[in-house]
């Protein structure tokens, strides 16, 4: 079962001690970097931590000889990525490379960071999962149980086949027909079928609910349902999420010449309105 959508595992730095009490050199090998982050189809930029591989223990700077690109591997674009600094509170210094691309569902990515003074290479690729934009959405069903008024809506989002990592239910308002609008998210849980994802809304108690966190029933103008999606490399080894087992260095990860985890996040949105009679029934304006 999948927890958090990242975890960032910091601090791999590994020592040999002698039988006195110096401190050795690290070993050299053929892991040059270790990069933490994910390629989010959300986001508008991108984000990747780099951190570099050293050969003694010798506090790091603030200066990361490094160049870091992306290849989109289906078009053969290439972005070079920027670097910005970041000072934790403990005083060290931390690489976080960003880059304005927008990631495509589908799409196979390669990061590559570059190490200057002699071109060694670290490298990972990242597939961005496609999610299924086949969406039934019926119309509402309107009957009374118990002499209340019950407005139900089923949404049957196809091609589903595993629990999204996250989903989300939001209705968009106006508190006025001339005032700007704003959107209120609702708890959702839905369940994966023969046919896919699916969801049976209770509008008429999702009602009551905005009435009670807002105190006033506004202009309806649409509602809506996001899913996020995981890539299978986010599940941890045996399925469950072991800190002691996480913390070795190569056991979570996904990158080449290096260490760390960098994954993908899928998205996909499907909007909808109601018809005049139901917002009258639910007791909305009607814009």
């Amino acid at each position: 079962m999948r927890t958090s959508w990242w975890l960032l595992i910091v601090g791999m730095i590994g020592f040999v001690a002698s039988c006195d009490t110096s401190v050795q050199p690290i070993l050299e090998s053929d892991k040059y970097f270790s990069l933490y982050g994910a390629l989010d189809m959300r986001a508008d930029t991108q984000f990747v931590r780099v951190v570099p591989i050293r050969s003694t223990i010798a506090q790091g700077t603030d200066t990361l000889q490094a160049i870091m690109r992306s290849y989109d591997l289906m078009t053969g674009e290439i972005v070079q990525w920027k670097d910005s600094v970041i000072v934790f509170r403990t005083g060290t210094v931390g690489h976080v490379f960003y880059a304005p691309i927008r990631v495509i569902g589908g799409h196979r990515y390669r990061l590559e960071v570059e190490r200057v003074s002699d071109g060694a290479k670290t490298s990972v690729e990242v597939q961005i999962p496609v999610v299924s934009r086949e969406v039934v959405v019926e119309e509402p069903r309107v009957f009374t149980d118990l002499d209340r008024t019950v407005v139900r809506q089923k949404i049957l989002w196809k091609g589903i086949a595993e629990e999204p990592y996250r989903q989300e239910l939001w209705y968009r308002f106006q508190a006025s027909p001339q005032a700007p609008f704003a959107d209120l998210q609702l708890p959702l849980t839905g369940t994966i079928t023969e046919a896919g994802w699916e969801v049976d809304l209770d509008l008429m108690a999702q009602r009551d609910s905005i009435l009670a966190h807002t105190g006033q029933l506004m202009v309806f103008l649409e509602m809506g349902i996001r899913l996020v999606v995981l890539t299978p490399e986010w599940e941890p080894p045996g399925g469950i999420w072991d800190k002691e087992v996480l913390a070795q260095p190569g056991v979570f990860s996904n990158v080449t010449h290096g260490f760390g985890f960098v994954g993908a996040v899928g998205v996909a949105d499907v909007e909808w309105t109601l018809s005049p009679r139901i917002i009258r029934i639910l007791g909305y304006g009607i814009p």
